[in-house]
């Protein structure tokens, strides 16, 4: 059977050691070094009948492992790009004698109908049948092995995913490595997207990098025991590692709060929407029992509330897609906007408390309460201004779903747009 060699598997890693032959290569590499390449090379170029199968690995799943035991990113790509021109080069110097297997943690092996590789020369041809069943076997062994890894944290996978995407060079190398394998594995299911299994797996991703921290400490210490010349590099290293977990931490942190606040504010728009929907219901079934002209007084009516709806929509998608798309920008111009009312005339904070008593009993901001919710509820910044005549009459504003005491401040006041009726 064919002899497999497993290379950048860091759980398949055993304790390394200096080849002297072929036979004593370890099963599982994290590269190739010179020796080992040379010792390999001398292997197949001059046994009578030489088989071995490289399994390399595929390049998300590699940098994923990587990010996931604090490597640092710049540092995992290299390595992968370093391990494929490796690869490439050895399968360059012995293409008859090497077959190639591109697999990772977890994955399935699509075979090709043909036969997988071609028996080295003078082999009798009775004996295809075996080399193929041969190589057959160790592939299915590979895959099994491999299909019992565990795949790293589903944030990594993201995060190896992107980098893999933006890296033309690393795409080359991996286009040119998958042409020369016969076959290579697919995932069984794309960790591209999914937001939500990054969530749930932080709690398994703090556990991992406390103990890989751990770890990293142990060898640390011992490497600083050796040689004075490390002290620095690792000290480097550890604070890279703490401060990229960190800012994952901390990226995680404020996406779930963003969720959450995004979340709670959309039904509260929705809660509205449903009450001005019935309202205009029962405005129109009042206009049709009434008279011709409770009728088109109605129709006003109605036509007032629908462009009171359409701010709403506007105003909710407007204000949803602020949140997801640059929820960092979205509570950077808040303060500003919160300082624009309390700074005007149109907004009176004692007189919003007077009036609206369960904002003055739950001890919020005023002109904070105003921009988030009280515009959506129909509810006055001060006897200045009037949000439903302002959104009724202008319905370029109810369209653009901005707030409307914000673009009167902006754009209204130079406009020399009305705030509220005459008789008001």
């Amino acid at each position: 059977m064919p002899r497999v060699i497993y290379l950048g598997f860091s759980a398949l890693m055993e304790e390394p050691a200096t080849p002297q032959a072929f036979e004593t290569l370890p099963q599982a590499l994290e590269t190739l070094t010179a020796t080992q390449r040379e010792t390999l090379s001398h292997w197949l170029a001059h046994e009578s009948q030489p088989k071995a199968l490289v399994i390399w690995p595929q390049p998300g799943a590699y940098i994923a492992d990587c990010l996931a035991r604090g490597e640092p990113v710049e540092r995992a790509l290299g390595q992968w790009k370093t391990l494929a021109e490796q690869v490439l080069a050895l399968f360059r110097r012995h293409r008859r004698q090497l077959t190639l297997l591109g697999m990772g943690p977890g994955e399935a092996l699509a075979f090709a109908e043909e036969q997988p590789a071609e028996p080295p020369e003078g082999w009798q041809k009775e004996l295809q049948k075996e080399w193929q069943k041969e190589w057959r076997q160790a592939a299915a062994q590979a895959e099994t092995t491999l299909q019992g890894l565990s795949p790293p944290a589903a944030l990594y996978c993201l995060a190896a995913a992107q980098l893999v995407t933006e890296d033309a060079p690393l795409q080359t190398l991996l286009a040119y490595l998958t042409a020369s394998s016969l076959a290579c594995s697919a995932p069984k299911e794309s960790a591209t997207g999914k937001v939500q299994a990054a969530l749930e797996s932080l709690h398994a991703l703090e556990k991992s990098a406390e103990h890989t921290a751990e770890q990293r400490e142990q060898a640390e210490q011992r490497e600083q025991n050796e040689t004075a010349k490390n002290v620095d590099k690792e000290v480097s290293a550890r604070k890279a590692a703490e401060t990229a977990r960190a800012q994952a931490e901390k990226q995680l942190q404020t996406l779930t709060q963003t969720l959450e606040s995004t979340q709670e504010e959309n039904e509260l728009l929705l809660a509205q929407l449903h009450t001005v929907q019935e309202a205009l219901e029962a405005e129109y079934l009042k206009a049709q029992a009434n008279n011709a002209q409770t009728q088109h007084d109605t129709q006003q009516q109605v036509h007032a509330l629908k462009r009171v709806i359409t701010w709403l929509r506007a105003h909710a998608y407007r204000h949803a897609a602020t949140a997801y798309r640059d929820s960092r920008r979205y509570k950077k111009a808040l303060p500003g906007q919160v300082l624009m009312l309390e700074q005007s005339e149109f907004f009176n904070a004692d007189w919003y408390r007077a009036q609206y008593k369960d904002v003055a009993e739950s001890n919020v901001n005023p002109a904070e309460h105003f921009i988030k919710f009280g515009a959506m509820e129909g509810r006055n910044p001060s006897p200045l201004f009037n949000t439903e005549f302002y959104l009724e009459n202008y319905p370029d504003v109810a369209a653009s779903g901005q707030h409307p005491l914000l673009h009167y401040l902006r754009d209204g006041i130079k406009e020399q747009r009305q705030t509220k009726e005459e008789s008001q």
